[in-house]
């Protein structure tokens, strides 16, 4: 299927116009909007580690996406599992690969049934929307979700750590407000200031270096 995909892309041509990139643009939308829903099955029935991948996310990365946009794909993936009226509407278009993934910035582990529930209201006042009005939607919708978990009960905190093809990992966290302190202070103290015979770092790369620091002190 892959090749079959790959002749009839090779077949086309683009002309140089705004009309016909702009329709260009929409098929693009739809294809990736297809190979999101091959993603979906694949994360579910773990396909990735059957070529020796420890996530979705490395098994992107290994077949040529950016760190950035397999991170974005694989979110999307695991989130549409969950969220089928969501799909449906990027599946026909109503609504596109940037709305769906200011959709999953604000869905959260903790937040999906809660979601699940608005679904059926919530997605159609997204439609026509842009991505950036999307976001500010969403953004005012997890700000509600948090107050109704809140009232719950406490969120647990939540870690990952994802092995990525050449040996990198990917760290993404949701901490509860005693966790984030507890991180903040420890990266604080353990932060050492750059050597004068070492390339200045930025504050991220500081945080990092903080963060093997004390690994390496509690191993």
């Amino acid at each position: 299927m892959f090749d079959s995909i790959s002749s009839v892309i090779a077949g086309l041509t683009v002309a140089p116009g705004c009309t016909a990139v702009a329709d260009a643009l929409v098929g693009l939308e739809r294809l990736r909007a297809k190979i999101v829903a091959a993603l979906v099955e694949i994360d579910r029935t773990a396909g990735w580690a059957a070529e020796g991948d420890t996530s979705l996310t490395a098994w992107l990365t290994r077949h040529g996406r950016s760190t950035l946009d397999a991170a974005h794909l694989a979110r999307a993936a695991v989130g549409l599992r969950h969220a089928p009226v969501t799909a449906a509407a990027y599946a026909c278009g109503d609504l596109t690969g940037a709305q769906v993934d200011a959709v999953f910035a604000n869905v959260r582990a903790a937040h999906r049934q809660l979601f699940a529930g608005h679904e059926t209201e919530l997605v159609p006042d997204l439609v026509g929307l842009s991505a950036k009005e999307t976001a500010h939607a969403m953004q005012a919708w997890r700000r509600y979700a948090d107050a109704v978990l809140d009232e719950r009960e406490p969120r647990p905190s939540e870690l990952s750590l994802s092995a990525l093809p050449d040996g990198r990992r990917m760290l993404r966290g949701d901490l509860s407000p005693r966790a984030g302190r507890l991180l903040e202070t420890a990266l604080r103290l353990a932060q050492r200031r750059d050597l004068p015979d070492e390339p200045a770092r930025t504050a991220t790369m500081r945080r990092a270096d903080s963060l093997e620091d004390i690994c390496s002190f509690f191993l």
